[in-house]
């Protein structure tokens, strides 16, 4: 399309291209104008969360230590802390004990998948972001310092839900054939008085078994039910069979409890959730 203006008694030939080609945009950090370092960094995120080392898993109450060195290019060093996110359900990062020379950066990421980054922040020695998913998946909180060459401890807080308090918080939707790394805590929202429990979500179909497999470093208690139902299926782990078959009572959110079988511990332990086949007359929730 050609238009022709006057201007100062001069045309002026205005000549548009059609059609435009939209370029990738970078969220927008919160907080102060961004550096061309912290715009360097912003911009090398997503193809780094598609293939370097992690720093770790995190879930909701916990508190970790890291050195922002896990993933280095030879320029700038970051963490990828990974978690599960609950649709919904918002999370909140928070970095403390921090460099004072130097920027910290905190970053969502859509982790495992394209590596996007949904959320960022920078701030000097603490910062904090609040994030809150919209699809059930794996993201990462990621923690770099915004100047090359630079690394230096940092403590990282990661609470769920909203505002904190008691009420208690999934740690995050379980898909199949996926295995999760957890860990029980005594921050952790979902605790009682006698017991440290963590709380998973999956989906199921009423009368359709999952085989429930766990591993631990203490001696795991595993608890499945639908969600809202009395009565479920459950497994003390042995070494002989670490797994279990549970059958949901209904269609829809279905929960797994996992705590040690007889203390109130911490610990690490892994999960991993499966279709299993359909034995005749079993449709039912059972106990093990």
């Amino acid at each position: 399309m050609r238009t022709l203006a006057r201007l100062g008694g001069v045309l002026l030939l205005l000549v548009s291209l059609v059609p435009a080609f939209a370029q990738p945009r970078r969220v927008q950090a919160d907080g102060p104008v961004l550096t061309p370092d912290a715009i360097s960094l912003l911009d090398e995120l997503p193809v780094r969360a598609l293939g370097c080392n992690i720093a770790g898993n995190i879930s909701c109450g916990q508190n970790v230590s890291g050195t922002a060195n896990a993933c280095n290019n030879g320029e700038f060093y970051i963490d990828f802390w990974i978690f599960n996110g609950v649709a919904g359900q918002p999370v909140t990062a928070t970095v403390s004990n921090a460099s004072t020379i130097y920027d910290v950066l905190i970053a969502i990421q859509d982790f495992g998948g394209t590596g996007q980054i949904l959320k960022s922040t920078v701030s000097r020695a603490s910062a904090t972001l609040t994030f809150t998913p919209t699809v059930s998946k794996q993201y990462s909180v990621t923690v770099g310092y915004v100047t090359k060459f630079y690394s230096r401890s940092y403590n990282l807080a990661f609470t769920c839900g909203n505002g904190g308090g008691s009420s208690c918080q999934s740690s995050g939707f379980l898909q199949r054939g996926v295995t999760v790394a957890g860990s029980l805590t005594s921050a952790n929202s979902c605790n009682t008085t006698d017991y440290n429990w963590t709380l998973y979500q999956f989906e199921g179909t009423e009368g359709l078994p999952v085989r429930i497999s766990g591993s631990a470093t203490f001696p795991l208690y595993m608890e499945a039910n639908s969600a809202g139902a009395k009565t479920g299926s459950y497994k003390l782990s042995d070494l002989l069979d670490p797994s279990f078959v549970f059958y949901p009572e209904s269609t829809g959110t279905q929960e797994l409890w996992i705590s040690h079988d007889g203390a109130k511990t911490t610990g690490q332990f892994t999960v991993t959730l499966n279709d299993e086949p359909l034995a005749p007359c079993r449709r039912r929730a059972v106990r093990h």
